[in-house]
């Protein structure tokens, strides 16, 4: 039968088009074909065996974790076997072979995968980081107390954190507290003793981790002034601002508050309440009324703090290196992720972000405990310019929290939380900063947010004293928000955020369930004498 001429042409044409491919690689010796690779149990380890290639000077064997890729070479063998160690219960391992022959080597062998019998084990979380174990000594009722504070670095995945104590240098510790937060401030120190402390973290598992490094710190007798400069003892004068409570949210239809940690004010004046416990952020309006809920879809892992745009985007922090970014309707518009923002940031561990507030013309300001830096970025968010570093100097911060722009002044208000300071800069620059360690008017136990009143006046929520003082731009305490009675401070239960609008408040308490909303009013005093 004869071939049609066309039907000639197109095999031609094929057979022309396979000659003018690209030659396949080719290598100069052979890979190993296989013999054996299966578990040992008596040897705990994997045994490998292959035949024996003519010419060759030795063999690379490679293992990976994945099938078919991501092999790195373990070993190179004169002798076709080789016995794998290195293995742990509960892994597959996945090996190819390749022929050393002087200069050559082979291609990969077939792969051939070994299960190891037994239960994987948890990948042990690192030990925590000491930033700071330092003496604060105070006044508190006429009397002079030492107290040691010991901070560390959060560490990814812990629940809580246990913390050691000992009196002689790298042993005997004896563990004086377990806690979730990542500061121990320790009463119990005595004058003239020297105290050592550790920190461990526990998994959700309670799986601990070593220790941490040990600092110390030694607790000196207080200079005492001499007889000719002691004066007579003046009392504070304690200053209370009038409020009123206008609502309480705690529950309704909706459902009930576990765990607010963060508020944040829409430019229509609707509340966003973020809950770490119910993984999502709840919306009401100005009258208390609840709107709608945000963030279910995108699974929130504990998320602890929001702010809001002039144009209303939504950015909500969480207890892992990633951002959400929302449209005012509650709509997710887009995921940012910290690690990669922060990628110049030599330490991948301080690439982290503790709160988030917003600014004017787009820009956002990411606070980071680990490093104490704050980034702002633009509402690209490409980091536009980093304001201070870890210190207590002049323009640096221990642990940078909340971040309050104040437009009229051209300020940063910043709360550094365990520096006990509140701080004011202006072009990346230091120019005030007040405060210390106590429970006396102008002093902080854990000062976390901060806010400006139209009038200028800086308000600072203080998680450990349960209170709201009011501060002058330059520092001067004004007073203590107040009941109305103006008898006692507003009753706040571990106060995580505030929020301002106006002349309205609003107080998001952790563990109370609830978020206190208040009206400040002008009346200030009379004074209350604390001793």
């Amino acid at each position: 039968m004869r071939i049609p001429s066309s039907v000639v042409r197109f095999l031609l044409a094929v057979l022309l088009a396979a000659g003018a491919a690209a030659p396949q690689a080719a290598y100069a010796v052979d890979p190993p074909n296989w013999v054996a690779a299966l578990h040992v149990a008596a040897q705990e380890a994997v045994g490998l065996r292959w035949n024996p290639v003519p010419g060759a000077t030795g063999y690379k064997v490679l293992r990976s974790t994945t099938p078919g890729s991501g092999h790195q070479e373990v070993t190179t063998s004169t002798a076709p076997q080789y016995f794998d160690k290195a293995v742990e219960p509960g892994t597959t391992y996945y090996y190819v072979l390749q022929t050393v022959a002087g200069a050559e080597t082979s291609g990969n062998s077939q792969e051939r995968s070994v299960a190891i019998p037994g239960v994987k084990k948890k990948e042990v979380m690192p030990a925590p980081k000491l930033k700071d174990v330092s003496l604060n000594q105070i006044t508190e009722f006429g009397k002079t107390v030492s107290k040691a504070g010991v901070a560390w670095e959060p560490v990814s995945g812990a629940i809580a954190y246990n913390v050691y104590r000992s009196t002689t240098k790298g042993k005997d510790y004896q563990m004086v507290t377990s806690s979730s937060e990542q500061l121990y401030v320790d009463a119990t120190v005595e004058i003239g003793k020297t105290y050592f402390y550790v920190v461990s973290a526990l998994d959700s598992s309670f799986q601990e981790t070593p220790y941490s490094e040990e600092r110390s710190v030694e607790v000196k007798e207080p200079e005492k002034k001499d007889a000719a400069s002691k004066t007579k003892k003046e009392k504070v004068k304690m200053m209370l601002r009038k409020t009123t409570l206008v609502r309480e949210i705690k529950e309704g239809p909706w459902g009930k508050l576990v765990q607010p940690s963060g508020v944040a004010l829409a430019p229509n004046g609707d509340l966003h309440i973020v809950d770490p416990a119910q993984g999502k952020v709840l919306v009401f309006n100005t009258a208390g009324d609840f709107l709608f809920t945000y963030g279910e879809e995108q699974q929130l892992y504990q998320p602890l703090d929001l702010a809001i745009s002039d144009e209303g985007e939504i950015l909500v922090m969480q207890q892992k290196p990633v951002l959400e970014l929302y449209k005012p309707d509650g709509v997710h518009a887009k995921t940012i992720d910290i690690v990669e923002l922060m990628k110049d940031e030599p330490d991948e561990g301080k690439r982290y972000v503790e709160r988030v507030n917003a600014g004017s013309g787009g820009r956002w300001y990411l606070s980071n405990a680990r490093n104490g830096k704050i980034y702002v970025v633009d509402d690209g968010f490409d980091i536009l310019e980093t304001i201070g570093t870890f210190g207590k100097g002049p323009g640096e911060f221990q642990t940078p929290g909340g971040v309050f722009e104040d437009r009229k002044a051209g300020n940063l208000v910043v709360a550094d939380t365990f520096r006990f300071q509140v701080k004011q800069m202006k072009d990346g620059k230091e120019i005030s900063g007040y405060g210390s360690y106590g429970n006396s008017v102008g002093q902080f136990g854990r000062v976390q947010d901060v806010a400006v009143l139209e009038n200028g006046d800086i308000l600072t929520m203080d998680f450990l004293n349960s209170n709201i003082q009011g501060f002058a731009a330059d520092g001067k305490f004004l007073y203590v928000l107040g009941n109305p009675e103006m008898n006692a401070q507003i009753v706040l239960t571990t106060p995580a955020s505030i929020a301002v609008q106006g002349k309205r408040l609003y107080v998001a308490n952790k563990l109370a369930s609830s978020v206190k909303v208040f009206d400040l009013l002008d009346d200030v005093g009379p004074p209350q004498l604390k001793k």
